[in-house]
């Protein structure tokens, strides 16, 4: 069973990407000037799967990558980052404050992220794990508890002149 992630589940990782510090309102806003949009979004896509890897092969009943999604401004300039998103509807016994401390775990030791817990909107657990050039992903459970959700911002690329940042990518 495939399922994308809601509009309102969107809007709520969003504002505590917001609030959190995450993607373009992170406090590393360089942009890195030779990556290209295609580059950053595979980079994004890649740190989900990586992410979703986490999660044991008996607990997964299906995963959703969205394949399009939005940009979001890194600066006042043409910095720009793709926004994704990963849903993995769950089965069995998954315990998600135990994956949200082992990505934590993981992520906060490596050279290139840093990672922190970041509870959702209501309460639930959530990990936020920080990469360069303002990247980051929001990881968490549905708010019905079916599903981890994974939200991503890849790193900041420069969008060449003539390309609009409306519209899906």
């Amino acid at each position: 069973m495939n399922r994308r992630l809601p509009t309102k589940t969107i809007a709520l990782l969003l504002a505590a990407a917001l609030l959190t510090g995450c993607g373009a309102f992170s406090n590393d806003n360089r942009v890195d000037p030779e990556l290209s949009l295609e580059q950053a979004k595979q980079t994004a896509m890649a740190m989900e799967l990586e992410l979703a890897e986490m999660i044991p092969d008996e607990n997964v009943a299906s995963v959703d990558q969205s394949q399009t999604g939005v940009l979001l401004s890194c600066d006042d300039k043409r910095g720009y980052q793709w926004t994704g998103g990963m849903n993995i509807v769950v089965q069995g016994d998954l315990d998600p404050a135990a994956l949200v401390d082992a990505i934590i775990d993981r992520y906060s030791t490596q050279e290139l992220y840093t990672a922190k817990s970041s509870p959702t909107p209501d309460g639930g657990p959530g990990a936020h794990v920080i990469g360069q050039h303002g990247a980051g992903y929001l990881v968490n459970q549905s708010p019905d508890r079916t599903a981890i959700e994974i939200l991503s911002f890849s790193p900041c690329f420069v969008l060449p002149e003539g390309t609009s940042p409306r519209g899906n990518f």
